[in-house]
């Protein structure tokens, strides 16, 4: 198909290029959208998608012979309106020359697949997946993250991250095509007061940003503040009450010691000086 480089409006990409994703597209070198499965409810075979963050990747790993897939940020899908994500890879023939890109797409959603985010302790956890929004075609997009997993997205919408200070966003720069997945550490981010919007009455959460490699992803996992300071409180109280009277004793003789510390201190500094 690529060779040929002609538009068809019925191509079985979904098999050809694995299954799992929600669409799979085929583009020759300029950009230009081939083949697109399954059907779009507009026509938007012939189009150009150079813009396109994923595809911008895959030409650059083209470009320099690089093996593997480019990860590209969030976009607002023209075939549905839905919110989505896509891993650009280059196809070349058997001689190595670049014919053009694959893609394949995910929408936004509350889990990835099976794999669902939700605390199953019941402690009120929640971990969520981040990315970088990127530009639509009729005008740049200002730099943010949305949120791209999360267990009260709904399929396909679009929520930012509250982010005032941007010190999330600049937690994960995008790294050049080849260099996504290196495996590299930075250390989290930590927020006392951290507001989902996507949650109930928007409680403030104790939260911890990483970075998921140098895609410009990133994973957060947060507990309400609530729930924290409950489990604090009762686990005083188990201590408590498993350690009984030894415990009671211990922190009696404690509290004795530490008030003739604060007492022989006080008189310490009232003693006039040696002369």
């Amino acid at each position: 198909m690529l060779r040929r480089g002609e538009v068809a409006e019925k191509a079985d990409l979904g098999q050809v290029c694995g299954a799992g994703f929600r669409e799979v597209y085929l583009f020759d070198v300029s950009g230009r959208l081939l083949a697109h499965e399954p059907p779009a409810k507009q026509s938007i075979l012939g189009k150009s998608y150079a813009f396109r963050g994923y595809f911008r990747g895959a030409r650059e790993l083209a470009e320099r012979r690089l093996p593997g897939a480019f990860l590209g940020p969030a976009y607002r899908s023209e075939s549905n309106e839905q919110l989505q994500f896509a891993l650009g890879v280059p196809v070349r023939d058997a001689n190595g020359d670049w014919l053009g890109v694959a893609a394949g797409s995910l929408e936004v959603a509350s889990t990835i697949g099976q794999v669902g985010l939700t605390d199953a302790s019941g402690g009120g956890r929640v971990v969520a997946l981040l990315g970088p929004r990127d530009h639509d075609r009729a005008a740049a997009q200002t730099p943010r993250l949305d949120f791209i997993i999360h267990p009260q997205l709904a399929h396909g919408r679009e929520v930012a991250v509250e982010d005032p200070s941007r010190a999330i966003f600049r937690l994960a720069p995008v790294a050049s095509p080849g260099e996504q997945f290196a495996l590299h550490w930075s250390a989290p981010l930590l927020q006392a007061h951290y507001r989902d919007p996507l949650l109930p009455l928007q409680a403030p959460s104790l939260a911890a940003f990483a970075p998921v490699g140098r895609t410009g992803y990133v994973v957060v996992i947060q507990t309400p503040t609530s729930a924290v300071l409950s489990h604090g409180r009762n686990l005083a109280s188990r201590l408590v009450w498993r350690a009984g009277a030894p415990g009671a004793l211990g922190l009696g003789f404690l509290s004795l010691f530490m008030l003739r510390s604060a007492s022989r201190r006080t008189k310490l500094e009232r003693r006039p000086p040696v002369k």
